[in-house]
């Protein structure tokens, strides 16, 4: 269901050191940043950045490059379209009653609706 997505997504941006490596990935395109170089820039532990990833890498909204024994990071920028299309689709919902009076199991829209 649409719900459970943007549910989704919104717990990887609800996450303020996620919204931050996402931000440094989006500033800084042009260079190959690795879990190290994120790590100093937010005075973070590298496990804990490692952790931060994974979740945003499960959810599109990062994507890897394996060069010899680093691994850069990047935002994946179609996806991040994407998900800004689905937000901007379903923001008008929510001024408008549910037809269905919120029974999702009843809706024909339920894969769609939010």
């Amino acid at each position: 269901m649409l719900i459970d997505f943007l549910i989704s997504l919104l717990k990887v941006l609800g996450e303020p050191q996620r919204m931050k490596i996402l931000r440094i990935l989006a500033s800084n395109r042009d260079q190959k940043l690795c879990v190290t170089d994120i790590a100093k820039i937010l005075h973070l532990t590298q496990p804990a950045v490692t952790k931060h990833i994974k979740i945003m890498k499960k959810t599109g909204f990062i994507t890897s490059v394996r060069e010899g024994k680093r691994v850069h990071y990047q935002v994946d920028l179609p996806m991040l379209e994407y998900y800004k299309k689905v937000f901007e689709d379903t923001y008008p919902k929510g001024f408008y009653p549910c037809p269905y009076n919120l029974q999702c199991d009843q809706c024909p829209e339920r894969e769609t609706c939010a």
